[in-house]
């Protein structure tokens, strides 16, 4: 089992990560405010969606304009479920019993267009798959792999880095541990449409599209942005009006 970042490969994707846009880095500290029952509200909206293990979709869409409280409404969600996530943290064999159901948030991305390092698509995937190596250790292995056999994975185009070190890591981890139940597991974009260029927007979201259905990755994802036009119009798009709440 290895121990997380201790080896080479590990230690290489930390250097490609911003940290910054992680739901708990010091940037998000003290977390933000919004109306107590507009918080209640859709928190509990979101966590209905979250562990509704009949839902058929795999993306939730929270939006709203400036000074509506998704940031608050994220935070929270992120904090809460990252906690229940931490028996993933274990190295009991415990973990591995059959329908072993995993819970909580693996990975969040919180873009802003007036931070460096947090207002483009350079780090995203880097900071993903470091997120999933903190959560499900198991994965280290997998994606260490990828990367001791080509480290410049790390400056590959995004479709490259998101099939190689998160779609094909989870689909290895799968196959070995394939009771392993990844119903209430999620993957949190919150500011999308901080992300510089529209085009660059659109690109995340036709790529996590393709993860899901072509890839079967077995994940769903929280997305929160502004009601942008060209992000509601691609949301309307098949096959990712089919897969999105």
């Amino acid at each position: 089992m290895l121990n997380k970042y201790s080896t080479p490969g590990l230690q290489y994707l930390q250097r490609h990560i911003a940290a910054g846009t992680m739901h708990d880095s010091t940037e998000h500290y003290p977390p933000p405010q919004c109306c107590p029952e507009t918080h209640r509200v859709i928190n509990c909206e979101i966590r209905d969606w979250i562990e509704n293990t009949n839902r058929l979709t795999k993306i939730l869409w929270l939006n709203g304009l400036a000074g509506a409280g998704k940031l608050a409404i994220v935070q929270t969600i992120a904090e809460l479920y990252s906690s229940l996530g931490k028996n993933l943290e274990s190295d009991s064999s415990e973990i591995w019993m059959p329908e072993k159901k995993l819970n909580g948030v693996l990975g969040a991305s919180f873009f802003s267009c007036s931070t460096p390092g947090r207002n483009s698509l350079k780090h995203l995937i880097p900071t993903i798959a470091a997120q999933l190596v903190e959560s499900i250790p198991q994965i280290a292995a997998y994606i260490e792999a990828v990367i001791g056999h080509n480290s410049s994975i790390l400056n590959k185009s995004v479709d490259i880095q998101l099939r190689k070190l998160i779609s094909k890591p989870l689909q290895s981890l799968l196959a070995h541990k394939n009771h392993l139940n990844f119903q209430s597991t999620f993957i949190i974009i919150d500011g999308l449409d901080e992300c510089l260029g529209e085009d660059n927007q659109i690109l995340i979201m036709k790529l996590i599209t393709s993860a899901i259905i072509e890839e079967q990755i077995p994940l769903c994802f929280l997305i929160c942005s502004h009601p942008e036009s060209w992000i509601k119009d691609t949301f309307d798009l098949s096959p990712l009006n089919k897969i999105t709440h």
